[in-house]
C-alpha cells in the first residue's frame, strides 16, 4: 500500500509541475509563467517545489495554476537571466542604454549599427543601405553605403587615414561632376584620424570640406571674365566614418552646412562614435541568402576600389 501511494504521489507531483509550466494568468496567486524571454526557465528549474493548487481569478474560473514561493521564483528568474547573459556575451548589448533623444538603427543581416536623432526622418529615395535626414535643416543628412566584396579584413588593409581621406575626397568631387559651364569646386581635407570603437575595432573618421562656385557669366569668352562673375553656391562639410567587416568596406557619411557644423558637433560626435560594423553570422548559408544578407562566398583575386 505504501509503495502504491508513493507512486501515485509521484504522478500527481509530475502533473503539478506540468500545470505550473503552463502560461496562465498571474492573478489569484504568483504563477510560474513561461514567455519567450524566459523559455529556458523550465529547463533550469522544472519545478521549484511542490505547489499548492490555487483557484484562478473569478473571471478565469476555467483555468488553474500552481502557486510558487516568491523567493524561489525570483531566485530562479535571476539565475536564468545570469546564465543567459553569461552564456551569450552579445546579450549584454541588448541592455545598452541609448543617449537621450536618439534611436538605434541596426542591420543584423548586413552587420552594422549606429545611433540617429529620434526626430530625423527615414529617406527612402537615396538608394543607399540606410539614409536619414534632418527635417529642421535640409542640408543635414546621413547614409550608410557598403562596398562590394574585397580581400580587406581590417581598415588598415585599405590604407592609412590620410590615404583613405584622399580617396573619399575624390569620391565626393566625382559625385559633383557636372556639364555646367563656369562651375568650380574647391575641396579640403580637414581631418583624418583613427578611432577605436566600443567593439575594439579600428575605424577612420574623415572630414572633408567642399565649396561650390558658379559663374553668372556662363557665356563669357575668357576665363578672366568668367571668374569675375563667380558666386558661392554652397559650403558643406562631409564627416565620414569607415570600417571593415565581412570583407566589405562600410562608410557612414554625414553632411551639413559648414556654418552649422560647430552647433551640431555634439550630435555628429554621438552618431560617429556609435557607428560599429560586425561579422554577419547565420545558422546556415541558405538562411542568410533567404533574408538578403550580403555574404561573401568567394573573395576577388584583386581588391576593387573601396570607394
Amino acid at each position: 500500500m505504501t509503495t502504491w501511494l508513493a507512486a501515485l504521489g509521484g504522478l500527481l507531483f509530475a502533473a503539478a509541475c506540468l500545470l505550473a509550466a503552463r502560461d496562465v494568468p498571474s492573478r489569484g496567486g504568483l504563477r510560474l509563467s513561461i514567455t519567450k524571454s524566459t523559455q529556458s526557465l523550465v529547463n533550469v528549474v522544472p519545478c521549484v517545489r511542490r505547489g499548492v493548487p490555487t483557484h484562478a481569478h473569478p473571471d478565469d474560473r476555467s483555468e488553474r495554476g500552481m502557486s510558487v514561493p516568491r523567493r524561489g521564483f525570483l531566485n530562479a528568474v535571476s539565475s536564468v537571466t545570469a546564465l543567459r547573459i553569461l552564456g551569450n556575451p552579445l546579450a549584454a548589448h541588448a541592455f545598452e542604454k541609448l543617449p537621450q533623444g536618439y534611436a538605434k538603427v541596426q542591420s543584423k543581416l548586413d552587420g552594422y549599427k549606429f545611433y540617429v536623432p529620434d526626430f530625423w526622418l527615414l529617406s527612402k529615395t537615396s538608394g543607399n543601405d540606410a539614409a536619414y535626414e534632418n527635417p529642421l535643416d535640409f542640408q543635414q543628412n546621413l547614409f550608410v553605403s557598403i562596398s562590394g566584396a574585397t580581400r580587406f579584413s581590417s581598415i588598415t588593409d585599405v590604407g592609412s587615414p590620410e590615404e583613405v581621406a584622399r580617396d573619399i575626397e575624390k569620391k565626393i568631387l566625382k559625385e559633383f561632376m557636372s556639364t555646367r559651364i563656369g562651375v568650380r569646386r574647391d575641396s579640403q581635407i580637414v581631418s583624418a584620424t583613427p578611432r577605436q570603437g566600443k567593439d575594439g575595432s579600428v575605424y577612420y573618421d574623415v572630414q572633408v570640406r567642399v565649396k561650390s562656385f558658379a559663374s553668372r557669366n556662363q557665356l563669357a569668352v575668357t576665363a578672366e571674365e568668367m571668374e569675375k562673375g563667380m558666386e558661392q553656391e554652397f559650403d558643406r562639410t562631409y564627416v565620414t566614418s569607415i570600417g571593415v567587416a565581412n570583407n566589405r568596406v562600410y562608410d557612414l557619411r554625414l553632411q551639413t552646412g559648414t556654418d552649422a557644423l560647430q552647433s551640431s558637433k555634439g550630435t555628429f560626435d554621438t552618431i560617429m562614435a556609435s557607428f560599429e560594423v560586425s561579422e554577419v553570422k547565420c545558422p546556415t548559408m541558405d538562411s542568410c541568402k533567404a533574408n538578403g544578407a550580403k555574404i561573401v562566398k568567394k573573395l576577388p583575386e584583386k581588391n576593387p576600389s573601396a570607394f
